[in-house]
């Protein structure tokens, strides 16, 4: 088994950053809101969304097995038999997916299409091309 990592562009990252500071700046522009409860109860619920990204940016990856991969983002993972793709090439498509960078991979398979964002897409497609051709 071989495991690549995921990337989170640095776009990415920015934007995560910037959406966890920008509450902390509005409060330290002293906004008119008097009841503490409130702002609280705001940030919280702000907050929350990190729960949402956060497995995003932290849970992303791809194993690779003899004859298969494993594709984990997020909450969810998905299992690409080898022999089942049909097409495999880079993409740098930005509405295409929902991929943390715009250096992506996309994989048509029997079932589906998906994208991909690793650290080492090069050599990932030269493994799964080397794999279908065995």
């Amino acid at each position: 088994m071989k495991q690549f990592k995921g990337k989170n562009a640095i776009w990415f990252v920015m934007s995560f950053l910037i959406y966890n500071l920008l509450p902390l700046l509005l409060i330290g522009k002293e906004l008119n809101i008097s009841n503490k409860f409130v702002i609280i109860t705001l940030l919280i619920l702000y907050y929350c969304g990190n729960l949402i990204v956060l497995p995003f940016m932290l849970r992303n990856r791809v194993e690779l097995f003899d004859d298969y991969f494993m594709f984990y983002y997020g909450f969810g993972k998905q299992k690409i038999y080898i022999k089942d793709i049909k097409e495999i090439k880079k993409s740098h498509n930005p509405i295409a997916s929902s991929a943390n960078s715009f250096d992506r991979i996309y994989i048509a398979t029997n079932q589906t299409e998906l994208y991909i964002s690793l650290r080492k897409n090069d050599e990932f497609i030269q493994m799964i091309k080397d794999k279908i051709s065995q």
